[in-house]
């Protein structure tokens, strides 16, 4: 499923310490220079199959993001 929500209602869902995950798919500069706390796992990555970071986290809501939304998208 694709869903999308607006960085203001994830910034609702944070102040209200919902159990979700956050997965940054920029890449890791990108990471480095502005980051909200999510887990650094770049599409190029995804891509390739690599998931082992978060394989084991499946009860957890998650939330892909990156800088327009692009990114996110193909990742979902």
């Amino acid at each position: 499923m694709n869903n999308s929500i607006t960085p203001i209602e994830l910034y609702h869902k944070l102040l209200q310490q919902e159990n979700l995950l956050l997965i940054d798919v920029r890449e890791a500069f990108e990471h480095d220079e502005f980051n909200i706390g999510g887990i650094l796992l770049p599409l190029g990555e995804i891509r390739m199959g690599d998931t082992e970071k978060i394989d084991h986290l499946k009860d957890e809501e998650v939330f892909l993001y990156c800088r327009s939304g692009n990114r996110s998208g193909q990742a979902a």
